[in-house]
């Protein structure tokens, strides 16, 4: 649990102080010139309405475009985005676990979690155990802690 807080905050510190040192117009430049911190931050701000209106259509643009460059953050949001059907989506859970796959696969542990779920009530994918738990425990490894209570650890 440790080691996932000390992650988050870290990346929490660092998109902070990227946003926090240039306003939102710049932001949104460098996310228009491809830079994928940028437009993860720039589709955050749009889902959350910090800073500018909420909008999660726009969100969904820029997860997009950070998760089509490799962002495992983003290839989860995108996940969450078409599980739930947000910003215009209609809810898709096979196209969920196709995102939630592309980052787990990176090592994200929320996405490994998610996964693990997707498996373990047959959402998008055909019920499997065995894939729940092996992603669970991927997840649980990083100290996710709602993996660790499902595994009983």
């Amino acid at each position: 649990m440790k080691k996932l807080f000390c992650c988050l905050l870290t990346a929490f510190v660092v998109v902070n102080s990227y946003a926090q040192s240039q306003p939102f117009k710049e932001l949104l430049s460098d996310a228009q010139n491809g830079s994928v911190l940028a437009q993860w931050y720039v589709a955050s701000c749009y889902e959350s309405g910090k800073g500018v209106e909420k909008d999660d259509v726009e969100a969904l643009k820029w997860y997009r475009k950070a998760a089509e460059q490799g962002s495992e953050i983003a290839q989860f949001n995108m996940g969450l985005f078409y599980h739930h059907g947000k910003g215009g989506l209609t809810p898709n859970s096979e196209e969920a676990v196709v995102w939630y796959i592309k980052s787990a696969k990176q090592g994200f542990a929320g996405a490994q979690y998610q996964l693990s779920r997707c498996y373990m009530f047959g959402d998008g994918v055909s019920n499997s155990d065995a894939e729940a738990v092996r992603w669970c425990r991927k997840a649980a490894e990083q100290d996710f802690m709602a993996a660790q209570k499902m595994l009983g650890d």
